[in-house]
């Protein structure tokens, strides 16, 4: 993964990025070395026991001191939907915090866990009408603390990454997204040109992905462990968005989590290895189910994101793939 690249200058610079969890120096992280663990919103939980009631306090969105600005989610959302009547609401996962999993004090964590990553509910529509609205710097919450440290795994814990939670961004629904980023045979990587009709970067240059779903499991009432929900939910969206099956894959990790500083937006980050080469999986894009989210699929190489000019149309969710 790339260094960080965001500065006090880069509040309108759509591909700055901040780097969350950084895996890439280990080699990523396999479905055992990822524990990433969902919790429903802390009214739901009412009658657990004080610690877990607690955790999921933290880990779901904190609604707005004014009560207007919250109801006027409702009213964006509806003015969105009247703009474009291909958008919809689904619930979402939201990133609330990440340690390194020695840190980690609750005696469920797996011994070969590297990473615990913990997790709220959210919605679209909440993610649209906070992060993707146009005051969402305006909601931003400056405590003085500025962003909790890189957790890097295999490297000494920074004394200030015991501060888990980013608290700046408690009002926003945070919704955690992936990206794949798909190796094939012939040394290229698959990439997408978004459509110009979807919520988010139309016609954005970015790598296949989306978000893993809450209703593919149930987070009712119970904290759940979704870990290889979020490594199927990856491959799910690859084969959804271009049409690369997981019969195709050899290997898939975790390289970490991004946060692209334009509107707050985090992603978790994958790598996998194809079997196929780029000309064979563009060859299955026409099959892909969601593939009206895209203008067109197309392969980059290693070069490619050594260039400035091809780099200013992704995302820096994305680029802080690379």
């Amino acid at each position: 993964m790339a260094p960080n690249a965001a500065s006090g200058d880069d509040d309108d610079d759509f591909t700055a990025f901040t780097i969350v969890v950084d895996a890439s120096a280990c080699g990523g992280l396999d479905r055992d070395g990822l524990r990433c663990v969902a919790y429903p919103s802390s009214a739901r939980v009412g009658s657990a026991d004080g610690d877990v009631a607690a955790r999921a306090a933290a880990a779901n969105r904190v609604e707005f001191d004014d009560i207007e600005r919250e109801r006027a989610i409702d009213a964006a959302w509806a003015a969105r939907v009247r703009e474009n009547g291909l958008l919809f609401n689904a619930t979402k996962f939201r990133f609330a915090s990440a340690r390194n999993a020695e840190e980690d004090i609750a005696t469920t964590t797996p011994s070969n866990a590297r990473v615990v990553v913990e997790l709220g509910i959210t919605d679209y529509k909440t993610f649209l009408c906070t992060n993707l609205a146009a005051d969402w710097r305006a909601h931003v919450r400056d405590d003085g603390l500025g962003a909790p440290a890189t957790v890097t795994v295999g490297a000494p814990t920074s004394p200030s990454s015991s501060r888990l939670m980013d608290l700046r961004y408690r009002h926003f629904a945070d919704a955690l997204g992936n990206c794949v980023m798909l190796h094939t045979t012939d040394d290229k990587f698959m990439m997408l040109q978004r459509s110009e009709s979807v919520g988010e970067a139309p016609g954005a240059v970015v790598f296949p992905g989306g978000h893993a779903e809450p209703s593919a499991v149930n987070v009712a009432d119970a904290v759940i462990d979704v870990s290889h929900l979020m490594f199927t939910a990856a491959m799910d969206e690859l084969e959804e968005e271009l049409g690369v099956g997981q019969e195709h894959i050899n290997r898939v990790v975790c390289l970490g989590i991004t946060r692209r500083v334009v509107n707050a937006r985090s992603c978790m980050i994958f790598y996998a290895e194809c079997r196929l080469t780029a000309d064979e999986a563009l060859a299955l894009y026409p099959s892909a189910e969601h593939g009206f989210e895209s203008h067109r699929a197309f392969s980059a190489i290693l070069s490619d994101f050594e260039n400035p000019e091809f780099m200013s149309r992704v995302p820096g969710d994305h680029c802080g793939a690379v």
